[in-house]
């Protein structure tokens, strides 16, 4: 599906007598050859900075909830393991 898209969109940019540079960060993508007026630049795996915070925002929102069942079952006087997995269990 991408090869198909990258290479009818670079007929289209042929057609029109333009280039482009496409960076494609997704390790799911194949290198396509033969593109003339696109350059496909596939870098290192690299995280993105709207990534990092996104990743950031999961384990902190992670943390509280695991914390918060913890104070739960030691509330209620129940030990549901919880409290073994948030020592165990890291991110």
């Amino acid at each position: 599906m991408f090869t198909n898209w990258v290479s009818a969109f670079d007929s289209c940019m042929c057609n029109r007598n333009r280039s482009i540079v496409l960076f494609d960060n997704c390790h799911a993508h194949p290198y396509i050859q033969n593109l003339t007026n696109i350059e496909l630049v596939l870098p290192p795996n690299t995280i993105q900075p709207l990534d990092q915070s996104i990743i950031k925002a999961l384990k902190v929102n992670f943390s509280l909830m695991r914390t918060a069942s913890v104070i739960v079952d030691l509330d209620l006087g129940q030990d549901t393991g919880s409290g073994r997995c948030s020592r165990s269990c890291k991110l």
